[in-house]
């Protein structure tokens, strides 16, 4: 197998996840339209709503922000390492202007998510989600739970790592910089005390801490943007990827919870 290939599969998954989102994100909008004309109250499911809105309103507050995607440039580096063509612009602007044979200007695009995603709050006003509350409610700390087990499984996952072989799950990790061996223990050292507190907090079942299952990672996101923009490590565009779906999980989850218990 040539040495670039293990880069070019990942490059793929990356390619593959974010049409998911994408898809997620433009047909989410079609099917509860269409499924309020066809009567399928499924797709005012609160869950599915909330998740919805929450996807195209990271897309517009990073397109107002100029920012770029993580995935687009986690993207645009497994494929230079693979010595493919990267990505000159966005993920999306890319593709409309390959499939499409169009380009247009950065503005166009965040004039489209805006509109967009005023659309999706205009389907919210319109079409409302609907929830059984007594149906959720034996679901709603199970849902919560089960997404912090998420959170626990890869602090504890990523601190046995950095103790035992640091170097190599650095590397594993796509870094591509020299850390040494004491602090990238240090820093698993922390996410073992950090899993094992949420792990606790789960096992007790004190409910009233599991919004911290949410703050943490969340407030960790800040600092590994900051530390991404001055490195431009991809070690922190990887960890930003998997902090990021335990946030994005755990965070609907409470949100919906909340909503729930009123």
């Amino acid at each position: 197998m040539a040495p670039s290939t293990p880069y070019q599969l990942l490059a793929d998954a990356v390619l593959l996840l974010h049409f998911g989102i994408v898809l997620f994100v433009v047909g989410g909008l079609a099917l509860v339209v269409a499924g309020n004309m066809l009567d399928w109250p499924w797709v005012n499911s609160l869950w599915l709503r909330l998740a919805h809105t929450m996807a195209i309103g990271i897309v517009v507050a990073q397109a107002w922000l100029g920012e770029v995607c993580p995935l687009t440039t986690l993207e645009s580096w497994l494929r230079a390492q693979a010595g493919s063509p990267s990505y000159s612009k966005s993920f999306v602007e890319h593709w409309v202007e390959r499939l499409l044979f169009y380009e247009a200007p950065a503005w166009v695009f965040t004039l489209a998510y805006t509109v967009f995603g005023l659309l999706v709050v205009a389907a919210w006003w319109y079409f409302p989600p609907r929830y059984n509350k007594h149906a959720h409610e034996t679901q709603r700390i199970m849902r919560t739970r089960v997404f912090l087990w998420y959170v626990v499984g890869y602090l504890v996952i990523t601190g046995v790592a950095l103790l035992v072989a640091p170097s190599a799950s650095l590397r594993l990790m796509l870094s591509t910089a020299d850390y040494g061996e004491v602090m990238p223990r240090w820093v698993g050292m922390m996410s073992l005390a950090l899993g094992a507190l949420i792990g606790q907090t789960l096992r007790h079942r004190l409910e009233v801490l599991y919004p911290l299952g949410f703050f943490m990672p969340a407030a960790m996101m800040i600092g590994f943007i900051g530390l991404y923009k001055q490195s431009e490590d991809p070690l922190f565009l990887t960890v930003m990827a998997v902090v990021g779906l335990g946030v994005v999980l755990t965070g609907t989850s409470l949100l919906f919870d909340v909503v729930l218990k009123r």
